[in-house]
């Protein structure tokens, strides 16, 4: 708690997501998949009063070997990194 009525956040976590059974071994799969890893983290404060309260918060999440269905076929792909304000 910062002062009465504000509180700053935070938290941090990792991801690792194995492909589907159906993304490896389906009728369009690929058993090579490698897996998605990818970690996200948030920051913000929380105003608050009997009447009101309201959040904002930075949030900035890597996520790498992508599974995507391209062509005939699922892939790993690029990264994505979204990145915000909300």
């Amino acid at each position: 708690r910062l002062s009465r009525g504000v509180r700053w956040f935070a938290s941090y976590g990792t991801i690792a997501r194995r492909p589907t059974l159906f993304e490896r071994l389906g009728p369009f799969g690929n058993p090579s998949l490698r897996p998605e890893m990818g970690f996200g983290a948030r920051t913000g404060l929380e105003f608050s009063s009997p009447q009101q309260a309201a959040r904002i918060a930075l949030f900035a999440s890597r996520l790498s070997e992508t599974v995507e269905f391209v062509g005939a076929t699922y892939a790993n792909r690029g990264a994505l990194a979204p990145r915000g304000l909300e």
